[in-house]
């Protein structure tokens, strides 16, 4: 049995991006908060008065512009789902 799966949008971005002012810019693994920014060591690349900053945002621009908010009832799982999900948690460790 083949499965078939439909592409709706390009795809997902995990890494976070920030652009300032059109003069800086950081694009890396880093959050906004006190653990990423203090405790947890991550990286991402700073930019300052450099012409990749507006290649960072029109990249960013055209991901917003393709993307769309994600509802609950999106979100929610079907009980078929649900189970295969579960069966595959519990054979995991097994792999």
């Amino acid at each position: 049995m083949a499965l078939k799966f439909t592409v709706i949008l390009p795809g997902f971005i995990h890494g976070k991006v920030f652009v300032s002012d059109d003069k800086v810019a950081t694009v890396g693994t880093i959050n906004m908060d006190y653990r990423s920014l203090y405790l947890h060591f991550e990286c991402g690349c700073y930019f300052e008065d450099s012409p990749i900053i507006q290649n960072i945002k029109d990249d960013l621009v055209n991901t917003i512009q393709i993307s769309h908010e994600i509802s609950k009832e999106e979100s929610k799982a079907n009980f078929f789902k649900s189970i295969f999900q579960a069966i595959l948690r519990f054979v995991a460790p097994l792999m």
